[in-house]
């Protein structure tokens, strides 16, 4: 898989805070979704998300906010 593809999982799964609903939102299967969030966090070499991989929820943990509120603009 690509990085374009697999970061694009990443945000979806991140922004959905679930796997499933950042697979429907993609139009993917929920084990599609794992598998491309297993291979990013592989190639990273980081734990990404925290919470069960799958249909469950997930989030992100506190050391990778990626969110818009806390970058500075300048």
């Amino acid at each position: 898989m690509d990085r374009l593809h697999l970061m694009t999982v990443f945000v979806a799964v991140a922004e959905e805070e679930s796997f499933a609903a950042g697979a429907k939102r993609l139009a993917m299967s929920p084990p599609a979704v794992t598998r491309a969030i297993a291979a990013l966090e592989k190639r990273l070499g980081v734990k990404l998300l925290t919470g069960q991989h799958g249909m469950y929820g997930s989030r992100m943990p506190d050391a990778v906010d990626v969110s818009t509120e806390n970058r500075t603009h300048g």
